[in-house]
């Protein structure tokens, strides 16, 4: 929604400007000067993908006003195809299909309906990395042709010993560390790696309910940085006052227990790093900002005309970690996803020591910790 506001901040500083020109003479628009606003992100770990299709405007009346009605923000039709290519040979073709989320918060735009278009893959039969994808759109019979392609990012993934080693954020000393989360970067422009935690509450009238949220890690870009394989670390005080701070202090909980610290790595494309450089708010009082695209446009007049958006692509991969799973060879000896003096820290330390977790491992059922 920030790039719909975005756009039309843009328009209006346009109005304004020819209010303040050195003419003396001012004409009002008689018709809307349009821009198509395009924007889609493929991930070969998704199975929905989806295409959003805006329409920017320059028009007489309140602006304002105009942001209010639905209709206004989009265009009466369109037609999008995106085609899977190897070279010049085309392997798989998909016609995208209409659909209406009801995600978006009220503000200055229509809500809570956002329009989009869609189209499916699966599990068995995803996003090939290897390959190119063309994106073909015709807005309103021809009105405007947009089109662009993008390769998939690869080669992105954590480390062995990241995905199999539990994380110790607490040792046995008392001291906070800072576990090292060792990631291959592949070829992506952009990084970002965080830790999904999910808890699971369980209520005194016995329902129980499942709480996730991020705790970041790093966010950088990848340009002056060498080699694939790279190391961040994980703060654990900054562990224990993250979990603190975004759970409820609910009375009916009676009890909490860690499922699972995922490590989350997602890279962007180069494409999508410059797009997202360059749509950052300027600093500059002069507020000139160059504008990244790398779609084209043809108007029906068989014109270049101008497009705003991106067709590109990012890739999530994530290691489950869960808190800790029967190890089938030592069953004294259960894999953990942090390890037991984290976990005692989690149970009695001094950020969630009330938050009323305990631990459900085998090993700790002697422990003051362990769940009754």
């Amino acid at each position: 929604m920030k790039r719909k506001f975005y756009i039309s901040i843009a328009a209006l500083a346009l109005c304004f400007g020819a209010l303040y020109s050195c003419r003396e003479e001012i004409t009002a628009s008689n018709q809307f000067e349009e821009t198509p606003l395009v924007y889609a992100l493929l991930d070969p770990n998704d199975t929905i993908h989806y295409v959003k299709i805006n329409r920017a405007f320059i028009g007489p009346g309140n602006s304002f006003d105009i942001a209010k009605i639905a209709d206004s923000s989009y265009y009466s039709t369109s037609i999008c195809i995106i085609t899977e290519k190897s070279g010049n040979a085309t392997l798989r073709t998909w016609t995208l299909r209409d659909t209406i989320l009801q995600t978006k918060e009220s503000g200055l735009f229509a809500a809570p309906e956002v329009r989009l278009k869609y189209f499916k893959t699966t599990v068995a039969s995803p996003l090939i990395t290897d390959k190119t994808y063309k994106l073909d759109l015709d807005v309103e019979n021809g009105k405007y042709k947009v089109s662009g392609s993008t390769a998939l990012v690869q080669g992105l993934g954590v480390t062995t010993s990241t995905n199999n080693s539990p994380f110790t954020f607490r040792t046995s000393a008392g001291a906070y560390t800072n576990p090292a989360v060792a990631y291959n970067k592949g070829d992506a422009a952009v990084i970002d790696a965080r830790l999904r935690i999910k808890i699971r509450e369980y209520k005194s009238n016995g329902d129980s309910l499942t709480t996730v949220f991020d705790m970041k890690i790093d966010e950088r870009s990848t340009a002056d940085i060498t080699g694939i394989s790279q190391t961040v670390n994980a703060t654990g005080e900054t562990f224990y006052q993250t979990v603190a701070n975004s759970i409820t202090d609910d009375a009916t909980i009676i009890r909490r227990v860690l499922l699972n610290t995922d490590v989350i790595i997602t890279g962007g494309s180069e494409d999508f790093y410059s797009y997202i450089t360059v749509s950052k708010p300027s600093t500059s009082l002069a507020q000139t900002k160059p504008v990244f695209t790398n779609l084209t446009c043809i108007n029906s007049a068989g014109v270049n005309s101008r497009v705003v958006g991106i067709f590109s692509s990012r890739t999530t991969f994530i290691a489950i970690k869960p808190a800790w799973k029967v190890n089938p060879s030592n069953i004294n000896s259960p894999f953990r996803g942090i390890d037991k003096n984290s976990m005692k820290e989690l149970a009695i330390g001094q950020y969630t020591g009330t938050k009323l977790f305990c631990s459900t491992c085998i090993i700790d059922a002697s422990e003051l910790w362990s769940c009754p």
